[in-house]
């Protein structure tokens, strides 16, 4: 019983780590997409 329990605490943290890694994914794209054009000086 203690392998299953191991295996879904693996599986649980696997789980949180994915979801922050697409939600600092997410936010990069987001500021990226926001950024002004950048323009060359006169």
């Amino acid at each position: 019983m203690a392998v299953v329990a191991q295996d879904l605490g693996r599986v649980l943290l696997n789980l949180c780590a994915n979801a922050l890694y697409a939600v600092r994914q997410r936010q990069r794209e987001a500021t990226a997409a926001h950024e002004p054009p950048a323009t060359s000086p006169p």
